[in-house]
């Protein structure tokens, strides 16, 4: 979650920093004009009045999708933050189950079963997927273990793959 506020704070930066250059080019640009401006002819000087005109409102537009561009930022970098509470609540559950196996919690135990009923649609697929050895109630679930290894891992390609679909494609490098 750190590294996607970082990269938040990143992309927030980086369009901070095309804002103020480009508002210093603007206001050398605007200086260069108004000096050539005031040594043309009239007609010129409307021509280059509705160019002024013209740049001004691409100016506009501009900041307009910038702040489009952080709004989206932020509300995707919101929605990742969900996915990642969805799962650390999975880790935590995995983890739950692992250990209360490990350490032979009873099986007739309220907060067990309770751990056991909540964790059985994403440790299902993998339940006896491994030999998992044991001595009695104590229970080595190495089926566990690889299930955290395959959720890690999709929780980091869900979030590669929207870094790269949002990230890439909306802010200016």
């Amino acid at each position: 979650m750190a590294e996607l506020n970082n990269l938040s704070l990143d992309v927030v930066g980086r369009l901070e920093h095309l804002e103020a250059v480009k508002n210093e080019v603007r206001q050398e640009v605007q200086a260069e004009v108004k000096r050539q401006a005031a040594e043309l002819a009239p007609e010129e000087q409307a021509q280059a009045a509705l160019v002024g005109e013209h740049l001004k409102k691409e100016a506009i537009l501009e900041v307009v999708q910038t702040e489009k561009n952080l709004k989206q930022v932020k509300l995707v970098t919101r929605a990742l933050q969900f996915v990642d509470f969805g799962f650390y609540v999975m880790y935590w559950l995995i983890g739950m189950e692992f250990l209360l196996e490990l350490l032979g919690a009873r099986e007739g135990n309220g907060f067990r079963q309770f751990i056991h009923l909540v964790s059985t649609p994403i440790l299902g697929p993998f339940r006896r997927l491994l030999f998992e050895p044991g001595i009695g109630p104590f229970q080595l679930r190495l089926s566990y273990v690889a299930a955290l290894l395959v959720y890690v891992l999709l929780h980091w390609a869900i979030k590669r793959l929207v870094k790269l679909v949002v990230f890439n494609h909306r802010v200016p490098a």
